[in-house]
């Protein structure tokens, strides 16, 4: 049975660093709002966010950032492999324990680019 909290605090609040990592905040948080932040009743349909499991183990996860974004990067980010191709943000980490750090790292990208809507490396295509 669990203890029950004090006054009115969320899970979130009594503990503010939820993943451990030293990130803050709820692993995914960052692209749940950007998830929501992007669905306009049309775009949520042909777009989106995966995440699966990988067998060796590992998760992957796939993020419809912006499909009219020709560029591409990768980088990695502490244990995450990310690769940005043609709109697309994916994102690799093999450890069985590394969905909240996977999370994080995507989030952060997404969240930094937010009010412009492109990936680190973008640049303006010529008009």
């Amino acid at each position: 049975m669990t203890t029950p909290r004090s006054g009115m605090e969320s899970e979130a609040e009594s503990n503010p660093e939820p993943n451990g990592l030293g990130l803050g905040g709820a692993p995914g948080s960052q692209i749940s709002e950007w998830y929501a932040s992007k669905c306009d009743g049309d775009w949520e349909h042909m777009y989106g966010v995966r995440i699966e499991t990988t067998d060796n183990p590992g998760w992957l996860a796939q993020i419809d950032a912006d499909p009219k974004d020709g560029s591409a990067i990768k980088g990695k980010t502490g244990r995450v492999e990310w690769e940005y191709s043609e709109g697309i943000l994916i994102g690799y980490i093999e450890a069985a324990d590394g969905l909240p750090e996977l999370l994080a790292v995507l989030g952060d990208i997404l969240s930094a680019n937010a009010s412009s809507d492109r990936i680190p490396g973008h640049t303006e295509d010529a008009p």
